[in-house]
């Protein structure tokens, strides 16, 4: 799909969602006020121990570069997310490694690759796949080659919080704590953020 393309059919479907974002975004939309541009939603965080349904941001979550894009677990009002592609990776680390220089190339733990990738919001599920579908698979890749695509456009509505979570299959013991390692976990969905035009 061509970039034009894609960006007019993520125009179609914001028009077929607006009523569920904040009265500010359907106000600016009223007043042809309202575009979209390209983001890509980044999140990197230590799971050492994770198990169960592990929690991937929370209201604690900082916005820091080549970390987190998020700062807490909502966006921003007048900023909704929408997006069509989501990829995960996985790189065990030294303590004292930093997250965001790790190189996210390495095969993923059973526990981990036996895992869901689930994000919903104020009780609506947004995304239920196993982490098998939607993660870069070693040999290096061009950048859209790594991503699992969606047949049809998903969103995040602004201004309310949000759940992004691991569910791991029960019983089992989820990531291990090893000694002076961190066990660092690659989350990216690409898409567009509504921002006022003017």
């Amino acid at each position: 799909m061509s970039n034009l393309n894609k960006f007019e059919k993520a125009k179609d479907y914001l028009a077929e969602i607006i009523g569920n974002l904040s009265q500010e975004l359907q106000i600016l939309y009223s007043e042809d006020n309202l575009t979209l541009e390209p983001h890509t939603l980044l999140v990197r965080k230590d799971i050492k121990g994770a198990s169960s349904r592990y929690q991937l941001i929370d209201s604690n979550t900082k916005k820091s570069d080549g970390i987190s894009t998020l700062d807490g677990n909502k966006f921003d009002t007048g900023n909704a997310f929408i997006f069509d592609g989501v990829a995960t990776a996985f790189k065990q680390g030294d303590d004292g490694n930093n997250l965001g220089e790790l190189a996210y190339d390495a095969a993923f733990p059973n526990a981990l690759r036996g895992a869901f990738l689930v994000i919903t919001q104020n009780g609506r599920k947004v995304l239920d796949i196993p982490v098998a579908d939607c993660y870069v698979k070693g040999t290096p890749q061009a950048p859209y080659e790594q991503y699992i695509q969606f047949p049809r456009f998903l969103h995040v509505a602004d201004y309310v919080n949000f759940e992004m979570m691991l569910h791991f299959p029960e019983g089992g013991g989820g990531i291990p704590v090893t000694a002076g390692k961190i066990e660092g976990f690659e989350l990216r969905a690409q898409g567009m953020l509504t921002v006022r035009r003017k």
